[in-house]
């Protein structure tokens, strides 16, 4: 499971773009790590009224890994709010690596009939086609977040598997709730975690021994709280153990309605009849690990 697709749960977190964000849009800012190293920054907007959502992503290499790998991505999707049901209306993504860019549009139709519109990359070819079939009731990867996000706000689990097209891809995302005695140890104990893993379908690239099954049993932990007590929950932590170590995403930094925390100010808030937070130092409480998950 590639931990980007699985954090990029969204316009640019920058002073100007908290400044420009309306007053109930929800900005956040994660820093990730691999192995210990700085790897990449990843900026989120959320906005959801009654009747309509929105979510920009902007995603970008840092440190060493981003001068080996210099990549940039942009995705936003706007949608409608049904009932407890989010229904995708447009996705739009973007990304750069090496200079070369790689796009894709989604456009939803009412009877769940996804139209999709690619510019061609080198490495296309050995993909497996994704019919429409397929792509027939999918989401976009990060409606499919928001779309956990709000089930979980709503009964308190998380047990939900959302099927997924990314414009290439096809794979469905089930997720489950973490085993509380562990997740009480590792995270705030008013933080609910989520374990997300990832059946691989279609439109994967593949080598002549096929792509890595063991990526698919491979599973991220999600921490999910509520910074703001009036605010949506969002995800404090994520962790994913890859191939070249312990990927782990912090939650720096979010605003929300003219008030901006920044870490190590960042706390969940306490809810009724809850468990009161692990008491722990700024430094400690940084440095909390997820559950493996796997």
């Amino acid at each position: 499971m590639r931990w980007m697709g699985a954090i990029a749960l969204a316009a640019c977190l920058c002073r100007a773009g908290v400044a420009a964000a309306g007053p109930d849009t929800v900005s956040l800012r994660y820093d990730v790590y691999t192995a210990g190293v700085p790897s990449l920054t990843l900026h989120l907007q959320v906005d959801v009224s009654p009747r309509s959502y929105r979510i920009v992503a902007d995603m970008e290499t840092q440190g060493i890994i981003g001068f080996l790998f210099p990549w940039t991505m942009r995705a936003d999707v706007e949608g409608a709010v049904a009932g407890e049901d989010l229904r995708p209306a447009l996705y739009r993504s973007t990304s750069l690596l090496f200079g070369r860019e790689r796009t894709a549009r989604l456009a939803y139709a009412g009877d769940g009939t996804v139209t999709v519109e690619t510019n061609r990359v080198p490495g296309d070819e050995r993909r497996q086609p994704v019919d429409a079939a397929m792509r027939k009731g999918t989401v976009d990867v990060l409606t499919a977040l928001l779309r956990v996000a709000r089930r979980l706000e709503a009964s308190g689990h998380c047990a939900v598997m959302v099927p997924v097209f990314d414009g290439r891809r096809r794979y469905d995302l089930t997720f489950a709730d973490a085993d509380p005695a562990t997740a009480a140890r590792t995270v705030p104990a008013n933080a609910r975690t989520c374990i997300a893993s990832m059946q691989r379908l279609a439109g994967f690239l593949k080598s002549g021994l096929g792509w890595d099954e063991d990526d698919d049993a491979r599973a991220a932990a999600v921490a999910v709280a509520r910074v703001f007590a009036d605010a949506p929950m969002m995800p404090v932590r994520l962790e994913l153990a890859t191939a070249i170590g312990m990927a782990q995403a912090v939650l720096e930094e979010v605003a929300y309605r003219g008030v901006a925390l920044a870490s190590p100010a960042i706390r969940p808030v306490e809810e009724p009849r809850r468990a009161p937070p692990l008491t722990a130092s700024p430094r400690d409480d940084r440095q909390l690990m997820l559950p493996r998950g796997d």
